[in-house]
């Protein structure tokens, strides 16, 4: 077991997480392809989570489509999960995650770019204003989260999860 107590420095335990996983970090991308055996179990389990997930991707895209009035098509939603995925997969060190947008996600994508409408209502007429609006406010969450995530890494504030109760603890277990 890993020692995660509290490392005293700012980024400390995602310095000694990253030292930790980079020496298995080449093992969990040799060991899927050692043998044939194994190749061909790595790209199976690959090509059927591709399938189980790839039309649940679509419909999610499409609906994200219809609601932001194409402001997020689908060809930029899939590309952005793969994208997503390529990324995951090489940084987390774990060549089959499985990564995908889930209702909540659409749900907030939807509702900036309703907020993105309700804060400028005199461009609501113009759609490429409007769309361009939200662009704005979609950036300006995704660089607010960015912070406020890397916050939380540096200074180790997930150690205080086990101060959680049932309650919220049952919140997180529903997304």
């Amino acid at each position: 077991m890993p020692n995660l107590s509290r490392k005293g420095v700012v980024c400390g335990g995602v310095v000694d997480d990253a030292k930790r996983r980079s020496r298995h970090c080449c093992a969990d991308w040799a060991d899927a392809f050692r043998t044939l055996e194994d190749a061909s179990k790595t790209c199976s389990s690959a090509l059927f989570m591709f399938m189980a997930l790839f039309f649940v991707e679509v419909a999610l895209a499409e609906a994200c489509r219809d609601q932001t009035d194409g402001a997020v098509g689908v060809t930029e939603f899939m590309l952005l999960i793969a994208l997503s995925g390529v990324v995951q997969s090489l940084v987390g060190a774990q060549p089959l995650v499985v990564l995908r947008p889930t209702g909540p996600i659409v749900l907030t994508t939807v509702s900036l770019f309703q907020l993105s409408g309700q804060l400028w209502p005199d461009e609501a007429d113009d759609p490429p204003a409007r769309v361009q609006r939200f662009y704005q406010l979609a950036s300006a969450t995704g660089i607010f989260v960015a912070i406020n995530m890397s916050l939380i890494a540096g200074f180790e504030l997930s150690r205080f999860c086990d101060r959680l109760t049932q309650f919220t603890l049952e919140i997180f277990e529903v997304f």
